[in-house]
């Protein structure tokens, strides 16, 4: 088992490899961040499930919410919503992106609901979300029983990026970068041949030092 101080020491002699790995792990997170990723918008719309308890008795609001979650995933919603879409605002991605561009997000014991779309732009973030809503309140409230919904609020073009996340992506890199770091210490302490001391012949061998060789660095001498 690694002591404490067995730690410590082992981080006070590799510390230049440690800050090697740091310093790599967070400048390709940087990197990654800044010219690889993509970001990414939301847009989000409000929704109101109305008369729920009036006209579905012995269903739980919950299983209602559910319901209609999943339902806006459904080919029933998407395909009309992605047809408008390509056809209003040009949409060049596919229903599946679509429909995985999508979510819903529920309180508990609230019939108020919210839409949330992801985008390459806030423009076309707030055109998913708004085009699925009125598909969705037009065709939910046509096929379903308990079908009531109503759009309550608007979406806005958000101009600040969901993703990627900059510190998250950050911190990381950093921790990435010491575990690697210390993780190769770690390797080159356990298959390292260099014998530091005679305590350290002493733990691998049982065996006792008898005498020791000092070591004297060389002097250059200079004309008298």
């Amino acid at each position: 088992m690694l002591e404490f101080h067995s730690f410590t020491a082992l981080l006070k002699h590799h510390w230049r490899l440690i800050s090697a790995t740091t310093i790599i792990a967070v400048s390709l997170s940087l990197f990654l961040t800044i010219f690889i990723a993509k970001p990414k918008y939301d847009g989000s719309v409000d929704l109101l499930a109305t008369n729920v308890t009036s006209t579905t008795e012995g269903t739980s609001l919950e299983q209602i919410l559910q319901t209609y979650k999943g339902m806006i995933k459904t080919p029933t919603i998407i395909r009309p919503t992605y047809q408008r879409l390509v056809r209003e605002y040009h949409y060049t991605g596919s229903q599946t992106d679509l429909k995985n561009s999508l979510d819903v997000v529920t309180e508990s014991n609230s019939p108020i609901f919210s839409l949330v779309a992801l985008a390459s732009s806030p423009r076309l973030a707030t055109a998913i979300v708004e085009t699925t809503a009125d598909t969705f309140e037009k065709r939910a409230n046509k096929l379903l029983s308990s079908g009531n919904i109503q759009i309550l609020t608007r979406a806005t073009q958000n101009q600040q990026a969901v993703s990627p996340n900059m510190p998250i992506n950050l911190m990381i890199g950093l921790f990435s970068g010491l575990l690697m770091g210390i993780l190769l210490s770690l390797w080159l302490e356990i298959n390292g041949t260099t014998i530091r001391s005679a305590e350290y012949v002493t733990a691998k061998t049982n065996l006792n030092v008898l005498g020791q060789f000092p070591h004297h660095q060389k002097q250059s001498t200079g004309n008298v």
